[in-house]
């Protein structure tokens, strides 16, 4: 893979990462029109997180993985790292539960790890077939 896909692919995945998130939270706000309130929810407080936001992060995980076959864990925990640090700076809630939200942000990274390898698996294999048909 080369450094300017590896590139690219972080990019993707960090404005997929802010888009979900921002997305989340507009949803959220013209639902409810608080748009106030909404702003200065967490994202895992928010339906939307759940129902959209995170099945689109697992689907470009899995894009990626396609793009960049190698190491594709990374595209998933970008992503959610961005979740977490955007969480952090538009709710403005405190570290106190910061170890309790690492380990949830590991568990619901889990099927993004998922779809991220078997996007790679699909890679490498029609790569192999390519290979094997020259």
């Amino acid at each position: 893979m080369t450094p300017d896909r590896t590139l690219l692919c972080y990019m993707i995945a960090v404005l997929a990462a802010f888009a979900t998130a921002f997305g989340t939270q507009l949803v959220a706000a013209i639902a409810t029109g608080d748009y106030a309130g909404a702003f200065r929810r967490e994202l895992v407080d928010l339906s939307p997180y759940w129902v959209v936001a995170l099945p689109a992060c697992y689907l470009v995980a899995g894009v990626l993985g396609y793009m960049g076959p190698v190491r594709t864990w990374r595209w998933i925990v970008t992503m959610l790292a961005i979740h977490a640090l955007y969480t952090f700076l538009s709710a403005g809630s405190g570290l106190s539960l910061w170890p309790l939200a690492l380990v949830m942000y590991l568990v619901i990274s889990l099927p993004g790890i998922l779809t991220g390898w078997l996007g790679g698996l699909i890679r490498r294999r029609r790569d192999a077939a390519v290979q094997g048909g020259n």
